[in-house]
């Protein structure tokens, strides 16, 4: 299986679902993928493994940045070696949301047409070369099938990661590291800082939510993505600013990189984890790994949250609208009994949209498409 080689959502769940799947006794060899050009040290890998079944976890930025075009080789290894390749996507964007990064990115209008061509292509290219297309959502099926007419696409839920155990002394000692009182109140923002997670309209909201809680302290996990440093930087750069500008700043804790075992302490140091997602098509590894730990969350109202219920388990509600927002954060600190009526619905999703069945119909796929080969020798 190739995922990326740095730390980051692709990693974590490429690592919880090939853990899944070893468990059923199917041998996996995950091969990093560091990002740059003609990585050929990949094939070389490939070759040395003689896997039946060579599984993508495609990423465009993760191969090159050039739309993922140095991806090209490894399907076409698998096809000359009559090997099956899965592709897992985990980024699937329509070609109106294409053209405008092209358009902010070259700021030319001649160029469009032909970038949007060549993405087009890349998508059908790795389609024809793929036994399989795998994507996290119902959505980006929905996109893959109508506007790139990709037949061989399947919808794998993305699953929910298993929470680990907490501490409570520890759980104690990492809320004064982290900086927060004990009568404080935490709205946790987490993930890596992209342009379409929405944060800032969390921050908008923050003075309704302070008039009436002055306890509450926003807490934004500021890790800086491998994939697009710079939009990182200057994301939270404009986040500052507007928290100054609002005169909230003091409310709010930037807290850097959070090392994957001081995550969970994180999480469950929160009062309400706030998922204000911009509409997009691509699941989220944040929100699976915050959402088994049974805490309050507030999601904006967009498809790629179809699968929870509004307040059956999550508020469902337009994030755009900062006196709203701040209302049901106010409603969820004030509201002990919808916090528990919440986090009691839980289990029953986790139990649907588990890891372990996510892995279960990877191997249904694997075998499905190892039966039209010659042998089936378990191993990925």
């Amino acid at each position: 299986m190739i995922t990326s080689g740095l730390e980051c959502g692709i990693t974590r769940y490429t690592k919880e679902l090939t853990s899944e799947i070893i468990k059923m006794h199917i041998k996996v060899d995950c091969v990093p993928l560091n990002p740059g050009i003609f990585r050929f040290n990949i094939l070389r890998d490939i070759i040395r493994l003689k896997p039946d079944i060579v599984h993508i976890q495609h990423e465009i930025v993760m191969f090159d940045k050039f739309f993922g075009v140095t991806s090209f080789f490894i399907y076409l290894y698998a096809f000359l070696t009559m090997r099956k390749a899965v592709t897992t996507y985990h980024t699937v964007k329509s070609l109106e949301n294409f053209e405008n990064e092209i358009a902010d990115k070259y700021r030319s209008p001649i160029r469009i047409p032909f970038a949007k061509l060549f993405i087009k292509c890349s998508f059908k290219m790795i389609s024809l070369f793929s036994a399989q297309i795998i994507v996290l959502t119902e959505t980006a099926k929905n996109v893959l099938k109508n506007e790139y007419k990709i037949k061989n696409v399947v919808y794998v839920p993305h699953g929910f990661f298993y929470p680990y155990g907490v501490d409570n002394d520890v759980l104690s000692t990492f809320r004064e590291v982290l900086g927060l009182k004990f009568s404080d109140k935490m709205l946790l923002l987490f993930g890596y800082p992209f342009e379409n997670k929405g944060y800032e309209y969390v921050i908008k909201s923050l003075p309704l939510v302070l008039k009436k809680h002055p306890e509450a302290k926003l807490v934004i996990t500021g890790g800086i993505a491998h994939a697009d440093p710079d939009q990182c930087l200057s994301y939270i750069s404009k986040l500052k600013a507007l928290a100054k500008r609002l005169m909230v700043d003091h409310s709010i804790i930037y807290t850097g990189y959070i090392h994957e075992e001081e995550v969970p302490y994180l999480i469950s140091s929160a009062d309400v984890a706030i998922f204000p997602f911009k509409p997009r098509q691509s699941a989220s590894g944040a929100f699976s790994t915050v959402y088994p730990y049974k805490i309050p969350i507030i999601v904006s109202d967009i498809p790629v949250f179809d699968l929870l219920e509004n307040r059956i388990d999550c508020i469902k509600l337009n994030v755009e609208n900062g006196e709203e927002l701040a209302d049901t954060i106010n409603l969820i600190l004030d509201n002990p009994e919808m916090s528990n009526k919440l986090r009691e619905n839980v289990d029953r999703r986790i139990n649907v949209l588990s890891i372990e069945r996510a892995a279960r119909e990877h191997i249904n796929i694997y075998k499905r498409n190892l039966f039209q080969a010659k042998s089936f020798t378990k191993k990925f």
